[in-house]
């Protein structure tokens, strides 16, 4: 996404392009901005409360936007807006590759938003924060969690939003034994890994989305919890060594350092991993 002028707007951007998804934050200065003609399907979030009048192509009024706004922004359009103080957005574009599966599944032959200046949307909201902090937190959560995140978008936005009605697809059961078992030995042989949610549903012959709901009528979790708790559950046998630094295990379960072991440790087990191994060891 490219702005008028640096020294108007502020972006720090990060893209995934095995996701299909662009994350920005971009901060803007009072006065006037042009918004990018994207020919993506794209969603801005704003994060600091702040009053706009669109001046072209047509003049309207001023408009209130509090923190928190979503809107589903025009695809090929660009505007003019003037603000009377400094904002900021935040900003995530997503590939239309990535809607093709979700297509397939509600039986859409183009993805085709209806689309919204100001939205209320909590789900919306809690999907784009959460996508947001991932950009600032670098990713750290891993790909499979990015491609779980953008994947839950994509069909939210099609099923939610779609100018085109989705035909209503009734999947019952989850996977077949055969094929659980398949996905499991691919995650386990690759634990250590970046897995990714296509590798999973290359395995399955599904699309990602459809592959996430079997994988959770079967397990109880998505593929990104399952994956968590297989780390966690390495990473606990492998406290009962002592000559092992929880550097060392975090890296040899499958986690991004010390701190992403402790943080997810902590929620999955309750404790910390310090506080578990002195349990463990006495």
């Amino acid at each position: 996404m490219n702005m008028l002028d640096s020294s108007e707007t502020k972006m720090n951007s990060l893209r995934d392009r095995d996701a299909n998804v662009t994350i920005s934050e971009i901060a803007v200065s009072a006065g006037e901005w042009k918004t990018p003609a994207s020919s993506q399907i794209s969603l801005a979030i704003t994060l600091k409360p702040t009053s706009a009048v669109q001046v072209k192509p047509t003049a309207q009024y001023p408009k209130n936007t509090p923190v928190g706004n979503i809107s589903i922004c025009r695809m090929n359009d660009s505007r003019v807006f003037e603000f009377a103080e400094e904002t900021a957005f935040g900003h995530i574009t997503l590939n239309e590759d990535l809607f093709a599966p979700v297509l397939q599944d509600c039986g859409i032959k183009r993805v085709e938003l209806m689309t919204f200046d100001i939205l209320e949307d909590a789900t919306l909201l809690q999907m784009t924060t959460i996508l947001l902090q991932q950009r600032r937190d670098r990713f750290q959560a891993g790909a499979l969690f990015l491609d779980s995140m953008v994947t839950a978008l994509s069909s939210y936005l099609v099923n939610r939003y779609s100018a085109t009605l989705p035909l209503k697809v009734s999947l019952t059961g989850g996977l077949a034994p055969s094929t659980l078992r398949r996905c499991i030995d691919f995650i386990q042989a690759n634990l250590t890994e970046s897995i990714r949610l296509d590798d999973l549903a290359r395995e399955t012959g599904m699309s990602p989305s459809h592959l996430i709901r079997s994988f959770r009528q079967s397990t109880g979790k998505s593929p990104y919890q399952y994956v968590l708790e297989l780390r966690t559950k390495r990473a606990k046998s492998m406290m009962r060594d002592r000559r092992l630094g929880l550097t060392e295990i975090a890296l040899s379960s499958g986690f991004a350092n010390q701190h992403h072991l402790s943080r997810i440790f902590r929620r999955v087990v309750g404790v910390t991993p310090s506080r578990y191994r002195a349990n463990l060891l006495g």
